[in-house]
């Protein structure tokens, strides 16, 4: 391959674009075809002397990768590669790529501090990884807020995927009322671009029917047999059974209660399915408090006064974190209390709690399976991964 430079990544014609954001564009591109193993970026002298820039002008690139979440750098270790997955820029000027290039639409994903772990980007990270061992470049088109202002307008968002030769798409689907995706549906078959929807659930198949054209194929996730083993542990001992969410997890809260009350009815559990009436997003600061709400809370404490051996099924990592945080702000017996989150994003583990992992390879694999069968020129086919549960608390309650 080349050497890359700067000028090849100056894609707006008749517009000067800085030199830190050149070599960014650049670095993007390098994150793609680094090896696994490399897990830090040159020095910022290296770099500088590389591709003959001033020091200055390194550090403010960088600094924008780390606002945007792509590496997290320390003074002590250098520049450590957060995700690897290229996104895509505004449309390119050189000649369209052929046969070498899928793309990837984001549409439930947001670049702030506390989502560069999110599974989201997980997902991301593996099937990037996934294609790029069979030599398909991975193209990422972030759909979502930080990027509408780019890709909000379709002939532009059709002019990089022509200009990329893209011509299969995976894209996780979303019901934002502010950007046009019946259109962008309908834009991608008149161009025939075949189109797979990767989704949690079963549910979501059901709610996303529309989303459906000729040829739509789609992955979906098992997590009810992973939640009803998980069940079957952590339940062991346990007086009261609940569900927490928040109202942002309502979407597919639901069936997972459903599956936690009808586990605790065949065990002669008192159940409850506790929904937090609000939500706020935490700020930077990494505080997770407002998952759920201290009304939820000294519910959950009121209806379970008179039990010991509580659990907690949480609709996801970051509410089971929020609800133990509000309970040990009131000062709560958390003793009595077990906790399982369904998400598995590395808060888990850092807590110490159990959780749900929907299994990112393995999802990662389905995806390619199913362009395999696009290359054969089989369309509409359907695929389902299972998650798994991660048991740390198999203990019996103390």
């Amino acid at each position: 391959m080349p050497e890359r430079r700067l000028q090849d990544y100056h894609y707006e014609k008749g517009r000067f674009i800085p030199r830190y954001e050149l070599l960014k564009r650049l670095l993007l591109d390098e994150f793609s075809t680094m090896p696994p193993e490399q897990e830090f970026l040159p020095t910022q002298e290296e770099l500088a002397k590389r591709y003959e820039l001033s020091r200055n002008t390194v550090r403010r690139a960088l600094a924008k990768l780390q606002r945007d979440g792509y590496i997290q750098t320390s003074t002590k270790t250098g520049s450590r590669i957060l995700k690897r997955a290229v996104e895509a820029r505004r449309p390119v000027d050189s000649k369209p790529q052929t046969g070498s290039c899928i793309a990837l639409l984001l549409t439930n994903n947001c670049d702030d501090n506390l989502c560069r772990e999110d599974i989201r980007w997980q997902l991301v990270d593996e099937i990037e990884r996934t294609f790029q061992a069979h030599g398909i470049r991975l193209v990422v088109y972030n759909l979502r807020e930080n990027q509408w202002r780019t890709w909000n307008d379709l002939s532009q968002l059709l002019r990089s995927l022509r200009g990329n030769g893209i011509r299969w798409a995976a894209m996780r689907p979303n019901r934002n009322t502010l950007y046009p995706w019946q259109e962008l549906l309908e834009t991608l078959q008149k161009e025939k671009i075949a189109l797979t929807l990767y989704m949690q659930d079963t549910e979501e198949v059901m709610q996303f029917a529309d989303f459906f054209r000729p040829g739509t194929g789609f992955t979906v996730v098992n997590n009810h047999t992973a939640l009803l083993e998980a069940l079957h542990h952590l339940a062991d001992g346990a007086e009261h059974l609940v569900y927490t969410a928040n109202e942002s997890a309502a979407f597919f809260a639901d069936s997972r209660a459903q599956t936690c009350a009808d586990f605790a009815r065949t065990r002669n559990l008192p159940f409850d399915y506790l929904k937090s009436d609000f939500f706020i997003r935490p700020d930077n600061s990494g505080d997770l408090s407002g998952f759920i709400n201290s009304k939820t809370a000294r519910t959950l404490l009121k209806r379970t006064a008179r039990r010991s051996r509580i659990l907690c099924v949480c609709a996801n990592d970051e509410t089971a974190v929020s609800l133990r945080s509000r309970l040990r702000r009131m000062n709560a017996d958390l003793k009595k209390f077990r906790f399982l989150g369904c998400d598995n994003n590395g808060l888990s583990e850092a807590e110490g709690f159990s959780s749900i992992d929907f299994d990112s390879r393995a999802r990662a694999i389905a995806l390619y399976e199913l362009y395999q069968d696009f290359l054969e020129g089989v369309t509409g086919r359907c695929s389902m991964t299972f998650s798994r549960p991660v048991l740390r608390q198999i203990k019996s309650f103390i």
